[in-house]
């Protein structure tokens, strides 16, 4: 979980988006001196020119979601974020650079955070029409309700408020209509003038992130983010909304010279208010989500540091207290994983049946004996066949029963798989008959049609020509002796022959097996079998057969029972099978079978149930054994919103959950140390670039007239005053400060992603602690137990 992360200052696109013109022109000039008279034949003065239009179009009233990477604070979470500046990441490297907020250039988008108290809640759906005032500029659908094609009717925003402002000047660019939907919020003006960036905070609030992880993931590559310049409220829900302020620069604050931040006199532009102040600004909402600043236990250390540990078994303590033989039995099978299900049989008995799944909170070893057939010779035919009775306790044991019931199904589910499997059954059956064909053919005519066996129609061909010959030719023909030939005649009937010796090949698995020595399982067939012996696609009630098991918010270690797995792939084989031929051909073909699908052993993993997966979608995994040898993943997929669920090769001693990358985010801390940008040669042993720079906390962030809202480009100078001084940004081999851009100031601004680490010890429930990790490459000490 090694690799780097890059903070550039922007990534302009070559065209931003909008209507282009391009003019071509070619003067023709005649400079005979002959022709130099406007009235000569041959005179030609005169400039030929092509106009062309296209359009650059790019994202402006809605974002595709996959055009939203991930954001900060995770949505509807809980934590301590109360020092914490908002931010979006996006897919897309250029898309804060393809518009501008106006004459002076800029970013068109910014993070707006708002309060309870601010009167500004979630956006709500309108027109683009709805953007302007009613009779202006376009427009003449707003206000009208739009059919879902799915739901009830959208509820639309309405026309433009006569006291509100929103984007001056409106136009439409190519593929856009006044009817196309956006989503809107209407911000109070002052509340808009206190919390919103001047122009000159956006170029600092927006900056270029590229991650390179040694594990190439699916989160690596350039992105843009967009960072808000207000912190949330501590014990409040906030809402924050990406925002459009394309063309918006004059009612943007303004800074003075001195640093204080100046409201824009906001009027309205149109209409019978024309010139009075505005009410509220009208804005698109490109992508809003909400959080709550409170204590500590929600965030990504407080989510794990509270998680239950032990193993995955249902509690013993809630079947009874008293002990006795009964209740001993009883806590045996939950130490070893099981639970006790209704059992329904078909005779219409109810009873209870002891269930476990792949899943066992304790090591098998080579010492247990699993009650299945054996893998190399015998296949289990039924569900009933791996169905297990103890006597002493007048239990059914249903586990591998369950095994191979639920794979034949999702075998039958998957028709593709289904389809494969079936016709590969038919063509190793089909193999078997003509190989006796061709022996028997062989030894009839090789002498006398040599090659016709090995024909690739010569079978048909010769079926055809001795029925022909054994019904209507051979009774009329007689030997040199005038003999009628009765015993060749029966020898030109094949079909019993053929029948019988097909009969002795079945019944003889050595001559069987020769056959069929080089078969090979379709790559179809063993490829979909190696997800299902990964239990990719297995019903995650069949993974835990009880909830008890992991309740929420907690981490529970396991081994995987390669007998459940066994069991798992015999019922998905099973289908296809319908003779008693067919049974005997799985029987000589299950080594090519298991050999398709072998699995490296042991398999063990954890399973994880917290509010941090949902809240960190893309966290980073990964494996240790005792040796501290990282692990093979086998799969780490996430299978609900909450659990986790991940399998290595080896036995896991250690796993360790890292925030992405991309999960940087940015603080404001009064004690917050700076960073090294470059490191000068005065600079402590082993500094690295990104590493904090003990004692040079530049103090309390400025803010303005609201306390909550920073006052950036007055903190963005004070930062880069700071590092000068430390020569913390000099040009390499000098004493010239670098420039300081959103670069510089997005890494000063970063609050490291945590790492927590759980710790499995043999035989006990396992420990965690928690690291945190400045960059992706560097992680702090341990706060808990070491490894």
């Amino acid at each position: 979980m090694s690799g780097t992360v890059t903070f550039g200052q922007s990534r302009v696109p070559a065209l931003q988006s909008g209507v282009y013109t391009i003019t071509v022109e070619h003067l023709v000039v005649n400079h005979d001196p002959a022709a130099q008279d406007s009235k000569a034949q041959a005179y030609i003065d005169h400039t030929f020119s092509s106009v062309n239009r296209f359009a650059v179009t790019g994202a402006r009233f809605a974002l595709a979601p996959n055009l939203v990477h991930s954001v900060f604070p995770p949505a509807d979470s809980r934590g301590e974020y109360d020092d914490v500046l908002a931010h979006v990441v996006l897919a897309n490297s250029t898309l804060p650079w393809q518009r501008t907020v106006g004459h002076d250039g800029g970013t068109w988008l910014a993070v707006l955070v708002f309060h309870p108290d601010d009167g500004v809640g979630e956006s709500v759906t309108a027109h683009i029409g709805d953007l302007v005032r009613a009779g202006g500029t376009g427009s003449p659908n707003a206000g009208f309700a739009l059919e879902s094609v799915d739901g009830p009717p959208l509820t639309l925003a309405g026309p433009l408020p006569a006291d509100a402002v929103s984007y001056p000047d409106l136009t439409l660019e190519p593929g856009e209509s006044w009817t196309d939907t956006c989503r809107v919020i209407d911000v109070p003006v002052g509340v808009f003038s206190a919390i919103a960036p001047a122009a000159v905070d956006l170029a600092w609030l927006t900056h270029v992130r590229t991650v390179e992880s040694a594990d190439a993931a699916d989160d690596d590559g350039t992105f843009s983010v967009v960072v808000s310049n207000r912190l949330g409220r501590q014990d409040a829900d906030c809402v924050a909304h990406l925002v459009s302020l394309e063309n918006l620069a004059d009612i943007l604050p303004t800074v003075a010279a001195d640093g204080s931040y100046a409201p824009a006199s906001i009027t309205v532009a149109g209409g019978p208010d024309a010139g009075r102040p505005a009410a509220t600004v009208r804005l698109v909402s490109l992508k809003s989500w909400s959080f709550r600043p409170t204590e500590p236990t929600e965030t990504f250390d407080g989510f794990l540091e509270h998680v239950d540990r032990g193993p995955l078994q249902r509690p013993v303590k809630a079947v009874t207290d008293s002990p006795g033989v009964i209740d001993a039995a009883v806590a045996n099978a939950f130490n070893m994983g099981y639970t006790a299900l209704d059992h329904h049989t078909r005779l219409g008995d109810r009873t209870v049946t002891w269930v476990r799944g792949p899943l066992l909170p304790f090591d098998i070893g080579d010492g247990l004996s699993v009650p299945l057939p054996d893998p190399g010779t015998a296949a289990i035919t039924t569900a009933d066949a791996a169905m297990r009775y103890d006597p002493t306790t007048g239990m059914f044991d249903a586990s591998y029963a369950a095994a191979w019931q639920i794979g034949r199904l999702l075998a039958v589910q998957n028709l593709s798989f289904a389809s494969a499997l079936y016709d590969w059954k038919r063509a190793v059956a089909r193999a078997t008959m003509q190989a006796v064909e061709r022996e028997y053919l062989e030894s009839a005519l090789g002498a006398t049609a040599p090659g016709v066996a090995s024909a690739d129609h010569g079978l048909d061909v010769v079926h055809a020509v001795m029925q022909v010959v054994a019904t209507h030719v051979a009774p009329d023909l007689a030997d040199h002796t005038g003999s009628t030939v009765v015993d060749r005649s029966v020898s030109l009937r094949p079909r019993r022959t053929l029948f019988e010796r097909h009969t002795a090949v079945l019944a003889d698995t050595t001559a069987l097996a020769a056959i069929h020595a080089d078969t090979e399982l379709p790559d179809e067939v063993s490829a979909w079998l190696n997800r299902l012996a990964r239990l990719n696609g297995v019903p995650f009630n069949y993974l835990v057969p009880d909830e008890a098991m992991l309740p929420v918010e907690s981490v529970r270690f396991f081994h995987v029972d390669p007998s459940w797995i066994a069991a798992l792939l015999e019922g998905a084989m099973s289908i296809g099978t319908s003779t008693a031929g067919d049974a005997v051909h799985e029987a000589v073909l299950r080594p090519h079978v298991l050999a398709a699908t072998a699995q490296p052993a042991p398999y063990t993993g954890l399973l994880l149930r917290s509010g941090v997966v949902a809240g960190w979608p893309k966290l980073k995994l990964a494996g240790y054994d005792a040796e501290g040898s990282p692990l093979r993943p086998v799969r780490a997929d996430v299978l609900s919103p909450t659990i986790l669920l991940a399998v290595f090769v080896g036995v896991v001693a250690r796993v360790d959950l890292m925030e992405p990358p991309l999960g940087l985010h940015f603080g404001v801390r009064a004690d917050k140390d700076l960073r090294w940008v470059t490191v000068p040669p005065q600079a402590p042993a082993g500094a690295r670039p990104g590493d904090e720079i003990v004692g040079s906390s530049p103090g309390a962030p400025p803010t303005r007239a609201d306390p909550s809202t920073l006052a950036v480009a007055t903190y963005a100078g004070r930062l880069a005053g700071v590092v000068d001084a430390a020569h913390a940004n000099d040009l390499p081999g000098s004493t010239t400060p670098r420039p300081f851009t959103a670069a510089e100031f997005s890494l000063q601004l970063v609050e490291g992603v945590d790492q927590f680490r759980f710790i499995q010890s043999p035989g006990q429930s396992p420990n965690q602690s928690s690291d945190k990790a400045t960059d992706a490459s560097t992680t702090g000490p341990n706060k808990g137990d070491q490894p």
